[in-house]
């Protein structure tokens, strides 16, 4: 690999049961290939991952991802069945992804963490610039891509309930009976 050559962002990261996100591994590197895919395969050993998200657009890596799973397989590193891996579609340019982590990491209490310390992820997270329209490209944020990822996944693996404001009972008995609100007004559960 070139000097210029982008990273493989490899970031580990966690939820506990108050729904804080933990960032508990920054293992990026510049490594590509099957080297990318046993730094990957060995990071999820080492911190018992439920999974590996890679991006849609990265899919060519998924059979080099699939290969060293079953080469690990045959050695008795990993179990049996298929890789687990998930794949992150993106929906926007990395800006636009990255806007509901840093504010989430703006908050008064951050609900994201860094259970160390973490330089290089946290420099690309405080000075990357994105291009304006019309400019070139100017490096990478693959660590800061990765834990756009990792969090996002995190946080939409939460349970989500929205708490509507319910007035005094008999107010919202009259509310359904004019046709204000419909039946079920109070708290809602999404699975």
């Amino acid at each position: 690999m070139s000097s210029t050559s982008d990273e493989t962002g490899i970031i580990v990261a966690g939820v506990d049961a108050n729904h804080e996100v933990y960032v508990l591994a920054d293992r990026s590197e510049k490594v590509a290939g099957r080297q990318a895919a046993y730094k990957i395969w060995d990071t999820w050993r080492d911190w018992k991952c439920r999974h590996v998200i890679i991006e849609s657009s990265s899919l060519w890596s998924l059979d080099t991802l699939e290969d060293t799973w079953r080469e690990y397989q045959a050695e008795g590193k990993v179990p049996g069945g298929d890789p687990p891996v998930k794949i992150a579609t993106p929906y926007a340019d990395k800006r636009t992804r990255a806007i509901p982590i840093a504010t989430m990491y703006e908050k008064w209490e951050p609900p994201v963490h860094h259970a160390g310390k973490f330089p290089k992820l946290e420099d690309q997270l405080t000075t990357w610039v994105p291009p304006q329209p019309g400019e070139a490209k100017s490096g990478s944020p693959d660590r800061m891509d990765a834990l756009v990822y990792v969090v996002g996944e995190l946080r939409h693996a939460w349970p989500k309930e929205a708490v509507v404001y319910t007035p005094a009972a008999t107010r919202t008995a009259q509310a359904v009976r004019q046709g204000y609100v419909g039946p079920g007004v109070g708290r809602i559960r999404r699975g």
